[in-house]
């Protein structure tokens, strides 16, 4: 099986110059990897760095894509030329074995199809709560399933081509460079429902790097960012007319049959904000309401999915 390994970033050129040192080139080599880097319309260095890259590991391809992340990760998709597609972000150092457990993982596609392995924190002052998951055992995602929040993060994960075959791509309106951060939950939920299996796996790691220090401002934003796009994964189910998403989000609102707090409902009215824009922007986009019925059986599978447990950093 062969195996792209695609990493979209937009003008972090020293960070992903200190990623690509982390990079197992011999096992890249043996495992003969292909490296797609897709730059998102950066304004610094960065394509002179995934250029100094492809002179050291000529199995390198460079390509150029407009803002957002889902649409990076499609420009990706287009140019990559493997049977399995793996997304890292360009501040995630893999494991050492980082391939060669995509690959023992995907020995028998017939298993799943598509997938999510640990996001361990690399810096411990970084903040727990931006991607970053461990996970204990391997668990199985039902097809018909609607994820729930939280479950599907887009730093380590990955998908035989024959997903997007038949589910599509990830939409352009979506992803880190858009108002709505949801890119990579909507994708894995719209593989699960069209009859494909997923899988978290704890064999394939990686140790994210991202800098945003507990506490900080730059950490505030960006947890403000994760509840709208949860609202925009939400609104987006919504105007296509999957009606799941209303019990998911009431899921996530009472617990153990509890009225909310004030935190929840102060999360709740952000999470409204990003469905309503997100569900606004569609329709001024031309986009019409669906009317598609629920996947069978997707609120009781979805049940059986919790969020991967924040991990504790692991390195550094």
């Amino acid at each position: 099986m062969k195996i792209s390994h695609i990493i979209c970033t937009r003008n972090r050129a020293e960070q992903l110059r200190t990623t690509f040192r982390t990079f197992n080139i011999p096992q890249m080599k043996s495992h003969q990897i292909e490296l797609v880097l897709v730059d998102s319309d950066s304004t610094d260095d960065t394509v002179k760095v995934m250029e100094e890259f492809a002179y050291a590991y000529p199995k390198t391809r460079i390509v150029k894509a407009g803002k957002g992340l889902g649409r990076a990760r499609n420009a990706g998709i287009n140019a990559a030329k493997g049977d399995l597609i793996a997304f890292t972000d360009d501040d995630c150092y893999l494991d050492d074995n980082y391939h060669q457990a995509l690959r023992l993982q995907f020995s028998e596609p017939q298993q799943f199809q598509y997938g999510m392995g640990q996001i361990l924190l690399f810096d411990q002052e970084d903040d727990s709560r931006i991607a970053n998951a461990r996970i204990d055992r391997m668990a199985i995602i039902k097809p018909g399933t609607a994820l729930p929040t939280g479950t599907f993060q887009g730093a380590n994960i990955f998908f035989l081509r024959e997903v997007f075959e038949k589910a599509g791509l990830f939409r352009d309106d979506l992803g880190s460079g858009t108002p709505f951060p949801c890119e990579d939950i909507e994708f894995a939920t719209r593989c699960s429902l069209a009859g494909f299996t997923g899988v978290f796996t704890p064999l394939v790691k990686v140790y994210h790097h991202h800098g945003r220090k507990a506490g900080s401002k730059e950490a505030e934003d960006t947890v403000i960012g994760y509840v709208i796009g949860r609202g925009a994964y939400y609104g987006s189910m919504i105007i296509d007319g999957r009606t799941e998403a209303w019990k998911l989000w009431l899921a996530t609102t009472y617990t153990q049959g509890k009225p909310p707090s004030r935190t929840v409902l102060q999360r709740i009215e952000r999470e409204f904000r990003g469905a309503a824009d997100y569900i606004r922007f569609r329709l001024e986009q031309g986009d019409t309401p669906g009317v598609e019925p629920p996947a069978e059986n997707a609120i009781q599978d979805s049940a059986e999915i919790r969020s991967p447990k924040p991990a504790q950093a692991a390195k550094g």
